[in-house]
């Protein structure tokens, strides 16, 4: 077998997490020449991976999976105040779950079965019709027996605490690793979306966003709107709302959407959208009131902004409707936002985003 087949194989019959993110560490650690990796600097690396979909985004790695139980038997709550898209951020992080989470158990999974099974394939012949119980010794006694021979991918040491990366296969990883990584991820994402099938944009949730994007043309699709409607209120307080320092705020979250479309953008204060945070509104004091917010500014654009076309489309192939009804049957995209943001609103809910009400 080559190593682009033997790369393959190693995610057959990946049925929990901490096989992917184990993979994730040796080869991001490979790439930077990093090939001897003690399990407690991998069991780590698998705890940073996993916070960002499984805590930021909330997405479940399974009832059973050993990663996500972690974080939630620890209640383990990280509140960096730096932006998540910040340099510093992950290095915050990796800091926090260093002193702050347990990793005796984790550490014995993967010491138990992860590091030797993930070499199962290297060895297929040889473990055929074995017991189980034998599988562990075997594979690390072939690993450091036809470690130049069959080139396994890694060996695992004497007291099993640290693996060590073929250097054959380090040099393949370092010369293939966009397209190793982009493999795996694309299995990553299969997995969680298998986990999560109601949840959208699962693909932008595996990892920290390099960077957000800016809201220029959000924020002038709004302001224009405000000058022309000044009297506008607040969908959550009902007090007048700023013509230039307001801040939009993403209704459904950006963490669970990952998107910035406008129909779900509402312009509020900067205090009041800092104490929403990543929260779901409270549908009962609030929907009735983003909707008509919306219906009003669709209704204005329509008739007065040359790029109506461009946006209009945008939100009927969102909703789902025809550009034509969006202000022909304003009837037609209330019911249409009613009922997809109700319904995402719950799948948020059952992810463990909390619900926010404005405290009078």
């Amino acid at each position: 077998m080559t190593f682009v087949q033997d790369f393959i194989a190693l995610f057959r019959h990946t049925t929990n997490s901490y096989k992917y993110l184990f993979l994730k560490s040796v080869i991001n650690r490979a790439k930077n020449g990093e090939f001897v990796l003690s399990i407690d600097d991998v069991v780590l690396d698998i705890l940073v991976y996993a916070w960002y979909p499984n805590q930021y985004f909330k997405l479940s790695f399974g009832v059973q999976d050993k990663v996500g139980n972690l974080f939630r038997n620890q209640d383990f709550n990280f509140n960096d105040i730096g932006a998540i898209t910040s340099t510093g951020f992950t290095t915050s992080l990796r800091d926090a779950l260093s002193k702050e989470v347990n990793k005796v158990e984790l550490k014995k999974e993967l010491a138990r079965y992860v590091q030797y099974r993930l070499l199962s394939p290297f060895f297929a012949e040889e473990l055929r019709g074995q017991p189980d119980g034998k599988k562990n010794r075997m594979i690390k006694e072939s690993a450091a027996a036809r470690y130049d021979s069959r080139k396994p991918l890694y060996r695992i040491s004497e007291c099993s605490k640290k693996i060590e990366t073929h250097p054959e296969w380090g040099r393949f990883i370092q010369d293939n690793y966009p397209l190793l990584l982009q493999y795996l991820e694309s299995r990553w994402v299969a997995f969680l979306q298998k986990q999560n099938p109601e949840v959208p944009a699962i693909i932008h949730k595996t990892a920290p966003p390099a960077s957000r994007s800016s809201l220029s043309r959000q924020r002038a699709y709004w302001g224009e709107f405000l000058k022309k409607n000044c009297k506008s209120s607040c969908i959550y307080a009902g007090t007048p709302l700023p013509l230039d320092n307001f801040s939009l705020d993403h209704f459904l979250p950006w963490s669970f959407v990952c998107h910035d479309r406008v129909w779900n953008l509402v312009p509020t204060t900067v205090g009041i959208n800092s104490s929403k945070g990543n929260s779901l509104p409270n549908l009962e004091l609030y929907l009735e009131n983003f909707i008509d917010f919306q219906l009003a500014a669709m209704r204005y654009h329509s008739k007065n902004n040359h790029k109506w076309e461009l946006i209009a489309a945008e939100i009927a192939s969102d909703l789902k409707i025809s550009p034509q009804l969006i202000t022909i049957k304003e009837s037609v995209v209330s019911d249409k936002l009613c009922s997809y943001i109700s319904t995402q609103h719950q799948v948020a809910e059952q992810l463990g985003f909390t619900t926010w009400a404005l405290c009078n």
